[in-house]
């Protein structure tokens, strides 16, 4: 029988696909990617005679090389930008291994590996440690120790790291005399004369492609609006959102129903992460009440690690739209909040209140009635400070929610959009329809004028060689195998 992860990730023979998967989280990304390379050398695909290529400089190329070249293997690692980890090192976002893991026991640990012993016989650690900090600082710290790793490590003679090298999968061709090696032909400097010859290549490109595009209304001459890129540069956790305060709110709109959205939709009202707003929340009432290992005398016992355990396992038999399963999820999830609220009492409620920024208004528009795939630590603090916003501005919930739509447009009332930079905090008015998981209205209406609009629409998967055989497929929590 093949090796379970080589058969996930495989394309072809001896060709392997890291990019396409549903979870990709960068502690699921390092996991994977040393975990098969280990399982490429067990099963001769690579050897010390047969080489490897890793294709992207990111977190999963760099730990793919690195194990490589730990095991004696030859590696060539192949990056189009300058240097590796750009996507790192040009985002403000705040990074954790292991908080989105909640509602497990672990989820505090706040670095990975958080297992620090691994059985003699199991192969090298983690290569690259990774630990609760800014994705500017992580990445930093990557580069340095990559860079100390070329120079020092007695694993570096078997590295080739080449930056600024563009590849494309017609570089990479099959003899048909020689079907188990994979020969790159190239016009790269550093390598030796064409062709090379390889067991196994290894696809780590990412998501290039982020939807954060909105067309503009129909009138001639606008341009299609563009919001920030969420692993980009934003000034969401300024004072204000780094909007002049005025007399009245700031108005926010956030389109989208993933991870992105969510996260961004507690950035903009809290200022903070969701480690920290978690804490804030629950300190007074005991956060006993809220993991589901303890059953408190009084109170009954919140059965979220069973939802999401029970999602998860549904997830991965869905159908393509997996809709009744979504909104099973998530219902899951209003029922407990709404024992969690009603618990709280009206002065706890208000005192809770306090997280949220003054002068703030945000609006979440998502299609459908429920969320999308999303970690269920974001499920769960939207929706209570979701409550406690409403409790705040006098907003109703369902103004604040608006499930059931999606953005039809975004018309700059008196710009031309195209730069999120130039349009932020400038008004914009913002046309929504009614959407769900199945179909959408033909007929727009305007929702209001917004100083900021997010667009948090997820990321076009572009696999290299081929989409992953089982693309929702998650990875263990620890790396002791």
């Amino acid at each position: 029988m093949a090796d379970p992860l080589i058969a996930l990730h495989k394309v072809a023979p001896g060709v392997f696909e890291l990019s396409g998967l549903r979870t990709v989280s960068i502690r699921d990304q390092m996991l994977r990617a040393r975990l098969l390379v280990e399982r490429c050398y067990a099963e001769g695909l690579i050897a010390p005679t047969r080489p490897l290529l890793v294709i992207g400089g990111g977190v999963a190329g760099a730990v793919a090389t690195m194990v490589a070249a730990t095991l004696r293997i030859p590696v060539v690692l192949l990056e189009q930008q300058a240097d590796l980890f750009t996507r790192q090192l040009l985002s403000t976002r705040h990074l954790d291994p292991t908080e989105y893991d909640w509602p497990a026991r672990h989820w505090r640990e706040g670095k990975f590996p958080w297992h620090t012993s691994r059985p003699s016989h199991a192969g090298p650690v983690m290569p690259l440690p990774y630990w609760t900090a800014s994705a500017q600082h992580l990445g930093i710290a990557w580069q340095r120790l990559v860079s100390l790793w070329e120079g020092q490590s007695p694993g570096n003679t078997f590295a080739t790291i080449i930056r600024g090298c563009h590849f494309t999968k017609t570089m990479l061709r099959r003899s048909a005399k020689q079907k188990d090696w994979l020969f790159l032909h190239h016009n790269i400097a550093q390598l030796p004369p064409n062709p090379v010859a390889f067991g196994a290549a290894i696809s780590c490109v990412g998501f290039p492609h982020e939807k954060r595009f909105v067309p503009a209304a129909p009138v001639p001459g606008k341009k299609q609006y563009a919001g920030f890129e969420f692993w980009g540069d934003d000034p969401l956790l300024l004072p204000n959102c780094g909007v002049p305060v005025a007399s009245s709110p700031l108005r926010v709109l956030i389109s989208g129903a993933g991870d992105g959205a969510l996260q961004d939709f507690l950035r903009v009202l809290t200022g903070g992460n969701a480690k920290a707003l978690y804490d804030a929340l629950f300190s007074k009432v005991g956060l006993q009440h809220f993991i589901p290992y303890y059953r408190p005398p009084g109170y009954r016992f919140l059965p979220f690690a069973q939802t999401e355990d029970e999602a998860h396992r549904a997830c991965s038999f869905a159908a393509k739209d997996g809709h009744w399963t979504l909104d099973q999820w998530h219902s899951a999830y209003v029922t407990e909040i709404d024992r969690i609220w009603t618990f709280w009492g009206p002065k706890e409620q208000q005192r809770l209140a306090q997280v949220l920024r003054p002068n703030v208004e945000v609006t979440l528009v998502h299609p459908c009635r429920h969320f999308g795939f999303c970690y269920g630590l974001n499920r769960v603090l939207v929706l209570l400070v979701t409550r406690l916003h409403a409790q705040q501005s006098g907003r109703p919930v369902a103004e604040i929610l608006q499930s059931g739509h999606e953005v039809d447009a975004v018309d700059g009332a008196n710009h031309s959009c195209g730069d999120p930079w130039v349009c932020h905090g400038k008004p914009h008015e913002v046309w929504i329809r009614s959407a769900d998981c199945f179909a959408s209205s033909s007929s727009s209406q305007l929702l209001g004028t917004f100083q900021s609009v997010i667009i948090r629409h997820g990321a076009t998967p572009q696999p290299l060689f081929g989409t992953a055989a089982l693309p929702r497929q998650v990875v263990p929590y620890h790396d002791l195998f």
